[in-house]
């Protein structure tokens, strides 16, 4: 099974916003999101299940995804367990997938990210960056068997 980590691409540091939440993507997070997503897409890889933060930055990252991909943007899944997570936080998340896909695409938010793809993948990387893709290999036939250790960094994109 894959799983594929996005991290949101960079956001406005809105002072009218008034909650973390609602922040939207920067110009350059926009040309981050469609340039990584492109990339993604160019190496011939697939999307699968799409879940997202509801954090806008998030979500809309995930919409760029979608639409390069040809994918419905209603077909996203919001959980709100993504956002300000940890890693026990996501491997809950992981663990009620449903197993009807064998790639799943995350978007989230640091520093929970980094701190999953080193949990599955052993120490591998220092930081998610805004708009960076880890995709990890998992030896389970299962998403309720995902444990720590259980994956292999195929790639790290930033």
């Amino acid at each position: 099974m894959d799983l594929v980590l996005v991290r949101h691409a960079k956001s406005e540091h809105d002072d009218y916003v008034q909650h973390d939440m609602l922040r939207h993507l920067s110009a350059k997070g926009y040309r981050e999101a469609g340039e990584m997503a492109l990339r993604w897409k160019d190496l011939g890889m697939r999307t699968g299940i799409v879940v997202s933060s509801p954090a806008i930055r998030a979500f809309t990252t995930a919409q760029i995804f979608a639409l390069t991909f040809g994918i419905s943007t209603d077909r996203i899944k919001l959980s709100v367990d993504i956002y300000e997570a940890d890693v026990s936080d996501l491997m809950k998340v992981i663990s009620s997938l449903t197993d009807d896909e064998a790639t799943v695409m995350i978007f989230g938010h640091n520093p929970g990210l980094t701190m999953l793809v080193n949990h599955l993948c052993g120490p591998v990387i220092d930081h998610l960056p805004t708009a960076g893709l880890a995709h990890i290999r998992l030896d389970v036939t299962s998403w309720r068997e995902v444990v720590g250790g259980s994956g292999r960094l195929l790639s790290f994109l930033d």
